[in-house]
């Protein structure tokens, strides 16, 4: 397929959970989830992945010629995907020059996603492999990273205030701004063996060493500026429309692609379920109002699906059966037994170093097509919540 016109296809976009649920099924290629105690080889094969991943989603973006799509809601998901193959290479480098495990698992608890501490802290260890010039590029650009995106959540979660608080451009340069993502990681990754393919495309003269370009318009450029969600005039359940199709689109189309990218997409899927679990609790309207949810929390099924389940039966107008909602818990509940904090697909270890395991063989494409069915009938319902805030709201007029 040429670059540029990947489109998503009708069948997922029409998936519905009375037909896909069953989480172990296999129909296409399965795949093993292990990871062996090679940690630093770990960490830096998925790096890669990442990597790939994202410079696939810029190929895509770059190339697909006035896609405002792609433009505004792959590229804030293409942004995570850069950052996290930044923040796993750089892990891969503590593995390397931290011989002590308890030692390696106070840094990765102490700094958690802190990329510019990660850099900080191998900065020495690399005067042989980079010039003081490259050196103190990486750390000042890494710290403008950290600036607008400290723990990783800003191009996952729907923009907070605090972000917008910072005065990010209204409109910000696709291209150059994927450019110094591409240089950062390319400038890390030359420095491990066999690395020959990352050092060719490095320019002499790097750069400004600032996260974003700002861009003059959003002609082929990224609209910033049009997801400013703080305004009032946005509930809040509708904040999540553009992160939801971001990640929506970008795991099908990391799955059903030229190259498959099986660990960032099915981070994606775990990560499209949870945003629209948090979409539905996000709603107005006065049944959901009524729940305590823990919006922070990253587990779906126990913190999400078992309290909004009983409101979506209650008022439920499309005659879904109490069977398809029973398999769609188990399906929600077997995701989160896998992943209960959305960290399982983005490492290949735990902070206490024990590696992610999965004992059966998954299918990637049937669990793209159940989180896709499930995905349709969550918007479902929250078009369906937000219509029953509405009225409540004239009621009270």
């Amino acid at each position: 397929m040429k670059i540029g016109r990947w489109d998503r296809n009708k069948f997922y976009d029409e998936a519905w959970p009375d037909e896909f649920h069953e989480f172990w099924k296999i129909n296409n290629d399965p795949i093993s989830v292990s990871w062996d105690k090679d940690y630093v080889n770990n960490y830096l094969k998925l790096a890669d992945e990442y990597y790939q991943a994202a410079c696939s989603i810029a190929n895509e973006i770059l190339q697909s010629e006035h896609s405002n799509e792609k433009n505004d809601r792959w590229f804030l998901s293409d942004i995570f995907m850069f950052r996290q193959s930044i923040e796993l290479i750089l892990k891969a480098k503590v593995y390397m020059y931290y011989s002590k495990k308890q030692e390696v698992q106070k840094i990765f608890h102490d700094l958690k996603h802190n990329v510019s501490g990660l850099f900080k802290l191998v900065k020495n260890f690399e005067n042989d492999n980079l010039t003081n010039y490259e050196l103190i590029w990486i750390e000042d650009y890494l710290n403008d990273m950290e600036q607008w995106d400290r723990n990783s959540s800003v191009f996952r979660y729907p923009f907070s205030p605090k972000f917008m608080e910072k005065n990010p451009p209204k409109f910000v340069d696709i291209y150059r701004t994927t450019v110094k993502m591409d240089i950062t990681y390319s400038l890390i990754r030359s420095t491990f063996k066999e690395s020959g393919q990352f050092k060719g495309g490095i320019p002499n003269e790097l750069p400004h060493p600032e996260f974003f370009t700002e861009a003059n318009d959003g002609m082929e450029n990224c609209y910033l500026g049009g997801m400013v969600y703080s305004d009032s005039f946005f509930s809040d359940s509708s904040k999540y429309y553009t992160v939801v199709n971001g990640y929506l689109a970008v795991s099908e189309f990391l799955l059903t692609n030229d190259h498959k990218y099986v660990y960032p997409a099915l981070f994606s899927l775990r990560h499209l379920i949870e945003l629209e679990l948090k979409q539905l609790s996000s709603s107005d309207y006065s049944e959901i109002k009524s729940l305590n949810f823990r919006m922070g929390s990253h587990k779906i099924y126990s913190d999400f699906w078992k309290k909004l389940r009983p409101v979506i039966e209650k008022t439920n107008q499309t005659g879904e059966s109490t069977v398809i909602l029973d398999d769609i818990g188990s399906f929600i509940e077997q995701l989160q037994l896998i992943d209960k904090e959305g960290s399982f697909f983005r490492y290949p270890a735990e902070y206490n170093h024990q590696v992610h395991y999965i004992s059966k063989k998954i299918d990637p494409i049937h669990i793209l097509t159940c989180v896709r069915a499930i995905s349709n009938l969550l918007s479902g319902c929250s078009s369906m919540f937000d219509c029953y805030s509405e009225y409540e709201s004239e009621m009270y007029l």
